[in-house]
């Protein structure tokens, strides 16, 4: 569908909330808490360039999307696009919501820990169970007060407790999120969304403290993009006779839809699973959230999105 930008706002230097709207004045499809929207980037450049960006917004209102995005400077152009290209009155083709971090039914109490622009799920969850009259705490962790979007909307949240954690280094993160974690009960569900160093240290709090897998619920942001120790790949697609090099900076899904290999594709943290490639032989690094050990072990399918490989990598396309 296509939405209308009826406003823009600068929440922090970084990050900028979009007001998006249906041109009719129509109401917007209904979603759940965690759910995304994915926008088309840099429109006319070939390849069509997709984004996702959670919904911020309640629930309730259906007259009006909000997603922020952050400029990340080192990214590959999607995000400097939407800051620099975007403006009040242009027209957005956008596919969703979709759900890959929905809430859990019946819970009794609900913790929520935010880091970065990991705030725009959570405050919308916030928001829902806030209405619903839940018990729900939520813990947002920034390097300072201004880089720290929606501070004021959390403030005036009724009935959320809030907490604010600022400037603490890696390891005052870690002990804050120790007590922030705690032990659960039954009835009780995490939910971690952020950077990849603060949810990979708090899904490991969480397991050391208790938390049994079914009870604790993240997603990640900014793990697409390859690594400093990341090590160039070749990948082999046997059906279509073609070989590809993948390089350090690259992902896997970028490197095929760049030579026109059409992979379905969605969140590009590997969180949803949209992007799951054959694999018929090759050493597999998996960095996903979908796949099961079971699944891993296997070694048959593998998220183009976040997965590396080592050497010579082939797949059943």
């Amino acid at each position: 569908m296509q939405l209308h930008v009826k406003a823009i706002r600068q929440l922090t230097p970084d990050i900028r909330a979009f007001e998006l709207v249906d041109p009719a004045g129509e109401e917007l499809p209904a979603f759940e808490p965690g759910a995304h929207l994915k926008v088309e980037v840099m429109p006319g450049r070939g390849s069509t360039n997709t984004r996702s960006y959670s919904l911020v917004s309640a629930p309730a209102e259906r007259h009006c999307y909000e997603i922020a995005v952050l400029h990340q400077r080192g990214g590959q152009g999607g995000s400097r696009w939407m800051h620099e290209a975007v403006q009040v009155g242009n027209r957005l083709e956008i596919q969703g919501p979709s759900n890959a971090f929905p809430l859990a039914s019946h819970a009794h109490r609900s913790v929520l820990l935010a880091g970065g622009i990991g705030i725009t799920p959570l405050l919308c969850m916030a928001r829902a169970l806030a209405a619903q009259g839940q018990n729900v705490e939520l813990h947002y962790f920034g390097r300072n007060i201004e880089v720290m979007a929606y501070r004021d909307e959390l403030r005036a949240l009724r009935g959320l407790v809030l907490h604010e954690w600022v400037g603490l280094d890696v390891g005052a993160s870690v002990l804050t999120m120790q007590r922030c974690i705690g032990e659960a009960s039954s009835g009780d569900h995490l939910y971690v969304c952020g950077p990849s160093a603060m949810l990979d240290a708090a899904l490991d709090i969480a397991a050391k403290q208790g938390w049994p897998a079914g009870q604790v619920h993240f997603e990640r942001f900014g793990a697409a993009t390859g690594g400093a120790s990341d090590e160039p790949f070749t990948v082999e697609l046997r059906q279509l006779g073609m070989r590809i090099e993948v390089g350090r900076q690259q992902t896997l899904l970028d490197a095929l839809l760049a030579s026109g290999v059409d992979v379905a594709h969605d969140c590009r943290a590997g969180i949803c699973g949209s992007c799951l490639v054959p694999v018929a032989r090759g050493q597999i690094h998996h960095r996903d959230t979908f796949l099961t050990q079971e699944d891993r072990s296997d070694g048959e399918l593998m998220c183009a999105c976040v997965s590396r490989a080592t050497g010579v990598l082939v797949l059943d396309l």
